[in-house]
């Protein structure tokens, strides 16, 4: 008898209660609710983000939760303008909304709107309209909320990685937009040059470049697809013909923004891999400009060793100045002094924009969260982005609805039924519409 009693409690330990579901209506009202008590003035300006189809889902564990949180709050302040870092409020039914002010970011509702435009997970059930068209009346948004796994995993990367930050479409107009002149800044001695033969990221030999903004730091790459003559730093450090490049800059709040340059200076969305490679990734080595620059890039400027200023010492002859050579390559000392400045100002804004809650590549929550989001949805991942509360339900749907089964939604039947990520997003809304 106290055996069995002992088994039955080490069951009840190891067997932990189901979190209960939180229906799509009750995320809605929650929205409604904060819109109401908000002033008539900032309402425009008020937006939210859910998490209620992770939390929906039971193969989610809580830490996930935690990590989708900081991996918003972080993107939010990597694509903002202005110079606070601010974090979303959380607030909802178990804490399943982030709400933002799009004035903390310098984004427009114009900004939110392209971000809808393309969120494709919207519920449009007929019990669901009366609350929707509310909330559009109050806020001006035509969706109620983004789903935050989705945002995270879309808007850090083109096109709407640029189109938050409103990056131009030139290195030119990025450096006049912050106010920035390198050429002038080589000239009079403010820029400072470092050459390495083989990097973290470039396959051949790289030239990096600093220069200050009113924003602090601003690293440009030279990036070269070969080593032949003409693109070797090491034969001529000061005309440099690079097949690409990439910058890195501080944003006013002290992270960085990304772009990636081609041969012509104009902004393109990933970097040739015959030139650069993000080595963080093995399963997509291609480097995508914003994320890929920020799971690299996890506390600020990555150190390196300047492998340039050794060979001018024993340089008898020499295919270019020597002397503005030596003034334009300061040398390691130098280079570790501004490598730890700008890692220092990024990491204090690092702090607040993710509670702590990065830990080296592996780690960078922006990163793992879009690898999780980009995987197969399983169907019970289905059932819960679409508000269903048993995934025998939707496979009940799908079953007796031969229409859905010639769509594709078939796959999601049996044990391990699932669905590849682009094709759920595409079909998303066949399956949403014939919902009760």
């Amino acid at each position: 008898m106290l055996a069995n009693t002992v088994l039955l409690m080490c069951l009840a330990v190891s067997s932990p209660a189901r979190r209960p579901f939180v229906p799509e209506l009750q995320i809605l009202s929650a929205i409604l609710n904060d819109l109401r008590s908000a002033g008539s003035q900032d309402r425009p300006y008020l937006r939210y983000y859910s998490l209620g189809n992770l939390w929906n889902n039971p193969e989610i564990e809580p830490p996930e939760l935690v990590l989708h949180r900081a991996a918003l709050s972080k993107l939010v302040n990597h694509l903002s303008w202005k110079r606070d870092v601010t974090t979303p409020r959380v607030l909802g039914p178990e804490n399943l909304l982030l709400r933002i002010d799009l004035r903390d970011y310098a984004w427009s509702p114009d900004t939110w709107q392209r971000i809808a435009a393309s969120h494709p997970y919207t519920l449009q059930r007929q019990d669901l309209t009366e609350i929707i068209t509310q909330i559009q009346n109050l806020s001006g948004a035509t969706v109620p909320y983004i789903r935050a796994d989705w945002f995270v995993e879309n808007a850090s990367k083109p096109p709407l990685y640029h189109d938050i930050l409103r990056l131009p479409h030139t290195l030119a107009d990025l450096e006049a937009m912050l106010n920035l002149d390198t050429a002038f800044d080589i000239q009079q001695n403010f820029a400072h040059r470092f050459g390495v033969r083989d990097s973290g990221v470039s396959r051949n030999n790289r030239a990096m470049e600093r220069h200050s903004t009113v924003y602090g730091a601003y690293w440009k790459s030279f990036d070269f697809a070969a080593n032949n003559p003409e693109q070797d730093i090491f034969r001529d450090p000061l005309d440099l013909h690079a097949d690409g490049g990439e910058v890195i800059f501080n944003l006013p709040n002290g992270l960085q923004g990304y772009f990636i340059v081609n041969k012509q200076g104009q902004r393109i969305d990933e970097a040739p891999v015959n030139i650069v490679r993000d080595r963080t990734n093995l399963e997509d080595p291609v480097v995508h400009n914003g994320r890929s620059c920020i799971g690299c890039h996890v506390k600020g400027m990555n150190p390196f060793r300047d492998q340039i200023v050794a060979t001018f010492p024993g340089r008898s002859q020499a295919f270019f100045d020597l002397e503005s050579a030596q003034i334009l390559y300061p040398g390691q000392s130098e280079l570790e002094r501004l490598l730890e400045s700008d890692s220092l100002r990024f990491g204090e804004a690092l702090v607040p924009a993710t509670a702590g809650a990065t830990a080296g590549s592996a780690g960078e929550p922006v990163n793992r969260v879009s690898r999780r989001y980009e995987g197969t949805v399983s169907a019970v991942q289905a059932a819960a982005d679409l508000s269903i509360e048993e995934p025998k339900a939707l496979a009940e749907l799908i079953g007796g609805n031969p229409d859905l089964q010639v769509q594709g939604f078939g796959q999601l039947l049996g044990g391990r039924g699932g669905m590849k990520r682009d094709a759920w997003e595409k079909a998303f809304s066949i399956i949403a519409g014939q919902l009760p």
